[in-house]
């Protein structure tokens, strides 16, 4: 009896760590499905509720670290995409060099929504993070 014990709570315990729950939450259903038919070559995913309605997915694909956010009925809302800030475009780093150099980056990466995508570079100003956002030429938008 102490072997199926031991086995029942050793299955139970692998079943949990192979889930898409993570934190105490569960992934609605129709997010997973919307997220595997976006992102089919996604690598494994670890999930965040971030409110009562919006969902995210970090994951690796095609060697790069993605969040995808999807809202609680399983609608993709946007990707953020981590780009090394040398890959950014040249007008972005020359603009950040002459206006922001002072303040420490967050991160950088690419923003791809259905209203719009944009590169950005994430600073810290005044102990809050700011959003500079870039066109595709490096242009800067915000």
């Amino acid at each position: 009896m102490k072997v199926f014990t031991l086995f029942s709570l050793l299955c139970f315990a692998a079943l949990l760590a192979f889930s898409q729950n993570t934190r105490g939450i569960m992934v609605p259903t129709e997010i997973l499905e919307t997220f595997d038919r976006d992102f089919p070559e996604a690598g494994p995913q670890n999930w965040q509720m971030l409110s009562d309605d919006l969902y995210v997915a970090k994951f690796l694909l095609r060697g790069f670290v993605q969040k995808a956010h999807y809202n609680a009925i399983g609608s993709w809302q946007y990707t953020d995409i981590e780009v090394a800030k040398n890959d950014l475009p040249e007008g972005a780093l020359d603009h950040y060099d002459a206006t922001y150099k002072q303040f420490p980056v967050a991160s950088t990466g690419f923003h791809d929504a259905l209203s719009g995508s944009y590169y950005f570079i994430e600073i810290f100003r005044g102990g809050v993070k700011r959003k500079l956002k870039y066109d595709e030429e490096g242009n800067f938008l915000e």
